[in-house]
């Protein structure tokens, strides 16, 4: 990973996903499916063994979950993975506010973020 910024809100046409775009945007930026996958390898389903519960948890827990936060988003801001980032917030705020319900809904949100950013990029390179 060179450092290099990739917004995947640039493949899309108001309408959704364009598929021409993500083409051209794979054309141009061969390193993204490699960066990504390093991502998701690296922190495997993001945050998924932290539950709701832990939030209500010892003040060491939650640092403990706000520092790798901090690793997890250094990441997204290098892939421009800006949905992502977004969930990121509402999980840590959730976490410094003890709102179980807003750090599961979240969770489940940040996840699937990046998987959607997974399969559209797994799209684009079978077409």
């Amino acid at each position: 990973m060179r450092g290099n910024i990739y917004d995947l809100a640039q493949l899309t046409d108001g309408n959704g996903i364009d598929n021409n775009l993500v083409r051209l945007f794979f054309f141009d930026n061969k390193d993204y499916f490699n960066a990504l996958t390093q991502f998701v390898a690296e922190f495997g389903r993001p945050l998924a063994h932290y539950t709701p519960a832990f939030v209500t948890n010892s003040p060491d827990d939650r640092a403990l979950f706000l520092k790798d936060c901090l690793k997890i988003r250094t990441r997204l801001m290098q892939l421009g993975l800006t949905i992502a980032i977004r969930e990121l917030d509402v999980m840590e705020n959730a976490v410094c506010r003890g709102d179980t319900k807003e750090f599961a809904d979240g969770q489940l949100k940040f996840q699937a973020a990046v998987e959607i950013y997974m399969e559209v990029i797994k799209a684009a390179l079978l077409y």
